[in-house]
C-alpha cells in the first residue's frame, strides 16, 4: 500500500496480503521510522532505510567538547579523581551515596532498594553477601575500605558481575582514610564515574566562578603535607611527607625529585609525581 521512496513511520500500515477465499487480510506494519528504499515484488521483501533522528543525551558534567568520533564524545572538564588499591568491574556512572559510618562492615542488610543506581561509599569491609544483594538491586558500585582477598579472587579481572568495586585501603577490614572520607562526604549525591580496572573514582566538579577555582598549582607539596600514593606497589596508601628530596635515583635507574613518606611508622620513598596532596 506504500511505494518506494515514501517516508513511513513506526506503526504505519505499509503492506497487506489478502487470504484466498476469505475477506480477511494479513497486515504488515512498519517497525521503525524511515523511508522505503526497495520493494521486491517477487520475494515480498521490503528494504527500509532508517532515518536519523535527533536525540538528547545528558553529558553528566560541565566542560568543553574536545573531540567527536563514531559513538564517542570527549569532554574536557575539571574532576576530582581518587585512586584505589584494588578494583574489579568495568567503567560505570552513577550518583554517590555516602554511608554514615566508615568503620562498619557492609553486610547484606546494609544494601537497600534506595541504593539502586548509586555508587555506595563507606564501610571497612564489603562482604560477598552484600555484593550479591547489590547486584540484584541494581547498585552501580562500591568505594569501600577493604574486601576479603578470597572474595575478590572469585571475580575475574576481565569479567563483569554487574557492578564495580574499588577498595581504597586494600584487603581485610580497613576503614577508609578519614581525610578521604571527609572529602568524599562533600560530594554526596554528585554524579561520578567509577572504573574498577583503573581503580579510579572520578567526580566532575560543578561549574564554578573563575575566581573560586582551585587549580593543582595552588596546592604546594611540602614537609608535613598529607598525601596519598597514586602509583607503584604502594598505591592507595596515605601518609605524611617527612622529607623533600630534590634528586633521587630509584632501583629502576629513574632519577627524579622524590618525597619520603611515613606510612604506619614505615618509610617510603616515591617520585613526587606519584603522590596526591590531600587537602
Amino acid at each position: 500500500v506504500r511505494k518506494e521512496g515514501e517516508r513511513i513511520y513506526k506503526g504505519e500500515l505499509i503492506a497487506e496480503k489478502k487470504k484466498m477465499l476469505s475477506s480477511d487480510a494479513q497486515h504488515i506494519f512498519a517497525t521503525v521510522d524511515g523511508m522505503i528504499q526497495q520493494i521486491n515484488k517477487t520475494t515480498g521483501q521490503i528494504m527500509i532505510k532508517i532515518i536519523k533522528k535527533q536525540e538528547y543525551v545528558p553529558a553528566g558534567l560541565w566542560g568543553k567538547v574536545s573531540k567527536i568520533d563514531t559513538g564517542n564524545i570527549y569532554i574536557d572538564a575539571p574532576v576530582l579523581q581518587l585512586n584505589g588499591k584494588a578494583g574489579r568491574g568495568f567503567e560505570r556512572e552513577g550518583t554517590i551515596k555516602i554511608l554514615e559510618n566508615r568503620h562498619e562492615v557492609i553486610r547484606e542488610y546494609s544494601i537497600k532498594e534506595e541504593h539502586s543506581g548509586k555508587i555506595i561509599v563507606g564501610g571497612s569491609l564489603l562482604t560477598r553477601e552484600a555484593i550479591t544483594r547489590a547486584v540484584s538491586l541494581g547498585v552501580i558500585g562500591f568505594i569501600t575500605g577493604g574486601i576479603n582477598y578470597q572474595d575478590i579472587l572469585l571475580i575475574n579481572q576481565n569479567s563483569d558481575i554487574g557492578l564495580t568495586i574499588i577498595t581504597m585501603e586494600g584487603y581485610g577490614s580497613i576503614q577508609i582514610n578519614e581525610n578521604i572520607y571527609k572529602e568524599l562526604d562533600q560530594y554526596n549525591n554528585f554524579f561520578a564515574f567509577i572504573d574498577g580496572k583503573e581503580k579510579t573514582l572520578s567526580i566532575p566538579l560543578e561549574k564554578l566562578e573563575t575566581e573560586t577555582i582551585v587549580t593543582e598549582t595552588d596546592k604546594v607539596l611540602r614537609v608535613s603535607s598529607n598525601v596519598r600514593i597514586s602509583s607503584d606497589e604502594s598505591i592507595g596508601n596515605t601518609g605524611q611527607v617527612q622529607e623533600m628530596i630534590s634528586q633521587y635515583q630509584f632501583p629502576s635507574g629513574l632519577i627524579t625529585s622524590a618525597v619520603k613518606i611515613i606510612i604506619r611508622n614505615k618509610e617510603y620513598i616515591v617520585p613526587q609525581s606519584n603522590v596526591e596532596i590531600l587537602v
